[in-house]
């Protein structure tokens, strides 16, 4: 599975069609996630996600930020990650599918909680928007 997909993100990059490499690099970093391969998972979310801003792919984008929550609580962003969590779960252009993992992976990361700090997260990622994500959330 991985080679196919390594095989196809080549094809597209060649081809030059710059939304279906961010959904070979979106697929490519779930794939690598679930083998163990946890930094080429996140740099493979990251582009996809750098990509899909620039080209305003935005469900792809958010698909993108929905895979990087997990390197966030990783790192103990827990916040961070809660207010992408939030910008995933609510804005118009993420998928049911989408939507419910995120509000599921906030669900459970409500039952460990001993302060208000991630339901205010969450209210603050309903506010933000795309473009402010890489800025305030993905610092260089």
């Amino acid at each position: 599975m991985l080679a196919y997909l390594l095989e196809s993100l080549k094809i597209r990059k060649d081809l030059g069609d710059k939304t279906a490499i961010a959904e070979s690099l979106n697929n490519l970093g779930s794939i690598t996630h679930k083998l163990g391969q946890t930094d080429e998972a996140y740099e493979h979310f990251r582009e996809a996600f750098k990509i899909a801003v620039e080209i305003g792919a935005i469900p792809l984008s958010l698909e993108a930020l929905l895979g990087l929550t997990e390197f966030l609580l990783r790192g103990g962003e827990g916040e961070k990650a809660v207010v992408v969590l939030s910008l995933v779960a609510h804005h118009e252009a993420s998928s049911q599918e989408i939507k419910s993992k995120a509000q599921e992976i906030f669900q459970g990361l409500l039952e460990g909680a001993r302060d208000r700090s991630l339901q205010d997260s969450w209210t603050r990622g309903v506010e933000l928007r795309i473009g402010e994500v890489e800025e305030e959330i993905f610092p260089k």
